[in-house]
């Protein structure tokens, strides 16, 4: 017992008390503060681990402005609040809240800004009015909402309430499971879907759609490009399926490439009679439609013997092979020789 009020005492003499200003001071003669440490750690500390029932209540709660650390949870708080968001129930363990009227009530949970709540377990919220409800979720930004198990949300009134989603930009929602949502007004709805540009909507699962008002009416598209001009004008520009199908101008594309009311142009600059890369397709007894830029050659029908290559086709050629009952009729054909600009109509069964 003596030397418990012996150490007291000794405390005492080393704290020099400005009684004017009321300041005390460790290791200076001039405290410039309630309490002002000069060359030295200050340490705040708690034996053992957070037990499960905590029967104590902050040093304070309520509205008030503080910097409080809360040893039984192992929670730190800084700022100004206005409600009970600082109170006992409202803190979670091992959690950081700072700024004003934040709320960090999830196990190692961070809450910074103005409004902002982590309710989530090891859930995160900066900004203003966000909301990072999901286990291990992030909100940032201005009224963001993150909800989804491991979601992300940045910007403005962004919601990610799919696992795994990611919103960003202003007024985006990823209601998908491991979608992505990024522009304005997007919606990734399907599983694994991303919506990017204005008012996109992603239907189907694991699609990408790019552009502004999409066509919506069908959940089969891989892949899309909306220029429609309002949310009860949707259209694309290019769609492509499920099955691999290719529409251009069209959303329900009947072959492999389907262009509807558009014309189609393929472009090449004026062919080197000297010098020429290979043909995109060199036959075999196959048959294809070809356009070879680099002699301005267009060939369609079929081949027999490898002759669809780069120095069997002549320049400026239009040849059409058709194979019709053992019978092959060629109709502007580029006789056995290249040629060039040749025009050859035979018969041959």
């Amino acid at each position: 017992m003596l030397v418990r009020y012996t150490l007291a005492f000794i405390i005492l003499l080393s704290i020099n008390v400005n009684s004017i200003a009321q300041n005390v001071g460790i290791g200076t003669t001039i405290p410039k503060a309630r309490l002002h440490v000069t060359d030295s750690s200050v340490l705040f500390s708690a034996d053992g681990v957070i037990p499960e029932r905590i029967p104590y209540t902050p040093s304070a709660e309520g509205i008030g402005r503080r910097m409080m650390w809360y040893p039984q949870k192992a929670a730190f708080r800084a700022g100004l609040v206005s409600g009970n968001n600082w109170d006992k129930d409202s803190i979670g363990s091992i959690s950081f809240a700072t700024g004003a009227n934040t709320k960090a009530s999830g196990l190692v949970s961070f809450a910074a800004g103005q409004q902002t709540s982590a309710t989530g377990l090891y859930s995160t919220s900066f900004g203003y009015n966000s909301l990072a409800s999901g286990l291990y979720a992030t909100a940032t930004g201005i009224s963001t909402i993150a909800s989804g198990l491991s979601s992300i949300a940045f910007g403005n009134t962004n919601i990610a309430s799919g696992d795994q989603s990611a919103s960003f930009g202003t007024l985006t929602k990823s209601t998908g499971n491991n979608s992505r949502s990024a522009g304005l007004f997007t919606i990734a709805k399907g599983e694994s879907s991303m919506a990017i540009g204005s008012f996109t909507k992603a239907v189907s699962p694991n699609s990408l759609v790019l552009g502004q008002y999409n066509d919506t009416t069908n959940s089969n598209r891989l892949f899309e490009i909306g220029n429609g001009t309002a949310d009860n004008a949707r259209s694309n520009a290019l769609t492509v399926l499920n099955n691999g199908t290719v529409g251009i101008g069209t959303t329900s594309p009947l072959a492999g490439l389907h262009v509807e009311q558009k014309s189609v142009l393929f472009k090449a600059p004026y062919p080197n009679f000297t010098s020429y890369g290979d043909i995109p397709y060199n036959g075999g007894v196959q048959s294809a439609m070809v356009w070879y830029a680099d002699k301005a050659a267009f060939l369609t029908g079929a081949s027999w013997n490898n002759e669809w290559n780069k120095d069997s086709v002549g320049f400026f050629l239009f040849q059409v092979d058709l194979t019709v009952l053992h019978q092959n009729f060629a109709l502007l054909h580029l006789d056995r020789e290249p040629g060039h600009m040749a025009l050859t109509l035979w018969l041959w069964g």
